[in-house]
């Protein structure tokens, strides 16, 4: 894929107040300039080592946006980056604003090359840059909402497990699991689930699902995400008003990770941003919907995680890390 710069607008989302399955007319894909793209940011687990050295060097914009973020999170983010383990890249309360950070300063980049996101889809934590980037939230803003869910996580002694399924059907295999009260926490394909809960709960689905999957593997995470038992975190995040002033609808159309259709209201994106935390995110649907567009697509990562995903579409699409757009020109 070849993205050329060029200086063009941010079309509007549209007045509808529900989300709309109609992407083709609602991003214009008919007029679309060269350089047109979706931006695709994907969550946890797409971190990695050294990942934001580039936009740090190159690009200061993003570190002053790095300035922003360690202030919200009191953290050391530029050391990391520069010289943290993968082991400490991965840590709940680094890789969230670390991918946040990412995802936005490497936008701001690219547009600054001329190459222009027509659409963003957020995957998982995705969704705190991408609906920043959208336009619903400030940057600062969507980084405090985000630090606002961890914050409830790490005051509980909450403990939990994740267990990436392949090679079983999710219909066959929810009928298996259903004993253990495990629950399914993301979809990427019919064989390519992954399920939460509590250890507990994640041991035993590993017991049942044993000689039936073709492929099982603990993720290094200490919490349940995209689980029910964090219901009480998105319904305090909710209630905290100081978190949603001056939210707007998203000016640039953006994909919800729960259902993979446009979101055109203010109150939809701050569901999306309170509840992604226990509600399942269903990457088929969004990969689904940003294929459907035709536009090329650009991943806000440097391990090509949702490339590996996207494998498992049946067009067998590709995304290409924006960093390499930035270090090609």
């Amino acid at each position: 894929m070849v993205l050329k710069g060029r200086n063009a607008g941010t079309p509007g989302s549209g007045d509808s107040k529900l989300e709309t399955r109609n992407s083709k007319q609602r991003i214009g894909v008919g007029d679309r300039p060269a350089n047109a793209f979706v931006f695709l940011i994907p969550g946890q687990m797409s971190e990695s080592e050294g990942m934001g050295r580039i936009l740090l060097e190159k690009h200061p914009s993003a570190r002053d946006l790095l300035r922003i973020t360690e202030d919200i999170w009191k953290l050391d983010l530029e050391t990391i980056i520069l010289r943290g383990t993968e082991e400490e890249v991965h840590k709940d309360g680094i890789s969230q604003p670390l991918i946040t950070w990412y995802a936005f300063a490497l936008h701001q980049a690219l547009a600054a090359r001329g190459m222009e996101a027509r659409a963003v889809a957020g995957y998982s934590v995705g969704v705190f840059a991408g609906l920043a980037i959208a336009g619903s939230v400030t940057y600062e803003q969507a980084q405090k909402i985000l630090k606002a869910n961890f914050d409830r996580v790490a005051a509980t002694d909450h403990k939990g497990a994740m267990l990436a399924v392949g090679g079983l059907p999710l219909k066959a295999g929810l009928e298996i699991i259903r004993p253990t009260g495990a629950a399914v926490g993301v979809v990427n394909s019919d064989i390519s689930w992954t399920l939460t809960g509590t250890p507990e709960e994640i041991t035993a689905a590993e017991h049942v699902l044993a000689g039936k999957a073709f492929q099982m593997y603990r993720l290094p995470v200490d919490w349940a995400i995209h689980s029910p038992l964090l219901e009480f975190v998105t319904q305090s995040v909710m209630e905290e008003k100081s978190l949603w002033t001056g939210m707007k609808k998203p000016a640039l159309p953006f994909y919800s990770p729960f259902t993979g259709r446009l979101v055109a209201t203010s109150a939809t994106a701050k569901t999306i941003l309170a509840g992604v935390i226990s509600r399942c995110m269903r990457w088929d649907r969004l990969a689904d919907a940003v294929v459907q567009t035709g536009l090329p697509l650009v991943e806000a990562s440097e391990s090509g995680f949702l490339q590996k995903l996207l494998k498992f579409h049946p067009a067998r699409p590709k995304a290409v890390p924006g960093i390499q757009l930035l270090t090609r020109q």
